[in-house]
């Protein structure tokens, strides 16, 4: 298991990394600017894993870096506001999308994080 690891995890990390990687629009199909993409592979959780046969010790070890899951930050050319319509659509160069409702009045989402350049642009 550790092998497919070892073999998926850097190639995987390249792809997410990319520039164009994501993509965001509004419902109309106008684009969103993504000025900046930062991605964070986490390791989300201990697992089992089987060794080779053959290898010393015991026939599995808890590896606590096999599960990961990669979050990306976008930043963004401008910030969202209601006026890009209520749904934004990211979708990914593997062809997966989804969409996501925002209102710049109503809109609570700890996932949604703005800094305060994107609450008072000019301060």
């Amino acid at each position: 298991a550790m092998e497919v690891v070892d073999l998926l995890r850097p190639p995987i990390l390249e792809a997410v990394s990319r520039q164009d990687h994501l993509h965001l629009s509004r419902e109309d199909g106008g684009s969103v600017g993504i000025e900046r993409v930062s991605v964070w592979p986490n390791a989300a959780r201990e697992m089992r894993v089987s060794r080779p046969a053959g290898a010393p010790g015991r026939a599995h070890e808890y590896v606590a870096t096999a599960e990961v899951q990669f979050f990306s930050f976008l930043e963004l050319t401008r910030p969202l506001s209601s006026d890009d319509g209520s749904a934004i659509v990211l979708l990914d160069s593997w062809g997966h999308n989804t969409t996501v409702v925002f209102n710049d009045r109503t809109t609570v989402s700890w996932a949604l994080k703005v800094d305060q350049a994107g609450y008072l642009p000019t301060a």
